[in-house]
């Protein structure tokens, strides 16, 4: 799902398989992209996280879902707030049903064909 300013994502591993970093710095990119595109029409050049967090790890059968929000947006390029959650019920085997964030990410997508603004 994505609108303009939130875009969210499911990582479900298949059978036995398990969810890793990679797989979710990866779906944290395809959500950055799909903002982008719905905010000013362009993919735009990812410039690196300011802020990257790992608050957990994930079990054999952990579901995910991620999700990204612009926190400013300043024509030229705009911030974006990336968590990684295991929802309730999401968790493997032998885990607590509760929720909680894997990994937290902050970061900048440059939109050059955009003019710069210092709006927020």
């Amino acid at each position: 799902m994505t609108s303009q300013r939130v875009s969210v994502e499911e990582l479900v591993p298949g059978h036995g398989d398990w969810l890793n970093e990679a797989l979710i710095l990866t779906a944290f990119d395809r959500r950055r992209r799909d903002l982008s595109v719905a905010l000013c029409g362009e993919q735009g050049a990812f410039a690196g996280y300011d802020v990257f967090e790992r608050n957990g790890t994930l079990a054999l059968g952990d579901r995910v879902v991620v999700e990204a929000v612009i926190r400013q947006d300043r024509g030229g390029r705009h911030q974006v707030e990336y968590q990684a959650t295991v929802p309730p019920g999401g968790r493997g085997f032998k885990r607590p049903d509760v929720s909680s964030v894997v990994v937290r990410a902050v970061g900048w997508t440059l939109t050059p064909g955009r003019p710069s603004t210092n709006h927020t």
